[in-house]
């Protein structure tokens, strides 16, 4: 992947997950967006088929965890800083949720945000 991130700075592209891509309630795997500044749409159309290809089914879990533990925790008005977040979605966390584990995949989340037992067992109320 880093081939492409190169390629990506070299043709000057951004990526872009828009938000309205994502229907309310619904979590997809990974919706992106590619740009070249208008220097290549063929480039552009390219970029976003391989990302979408790569971003498979395997990441819709893993979204749907990070949105439920996120909005946990701005319930209980904690901030988890990017970088934290960041190194909480390691390989353990994907094997956890692979292999249909979610309470676990859950409770290793909160460990490595630094939430604690308390916040691995405490669940709002619906």
């Amino acid at each position: 992947m880093t081939g492409w991130i190169e390629h990506l700075i070299a043709f000057s592209a951004t990526l872009a997950i828009p938000p309205d891509s994502m229907p309310p309630g619904k979590v997809l795997p990974a919706a992106v967006a590619a740009s070249t500044g208008g220097a290549s749409p063929a480039l552009a159309r390219r970029l976003r088929e391989e990302l979408t290809a790569f971003l498979s089914e395997e990441y819709a879990p893993l979204a749907e965890l990070l949105r439920e533990v996120r909005r946990e925790l701005r319930q209980r008005n904690l901030s988890i800083d990017a970088e934290a977040w960041q190194r909480a979605i390691d390989a353990r966390l994907r094997a956890l949720l692979a292999q249909g584990r979610h309470d676990e995949a859950r409770r290793h989340l909160l460990a490595r945000l630094g939430g604690g037992e308390a916040l691995a067992t405490a669940r709002p109320e619906k």
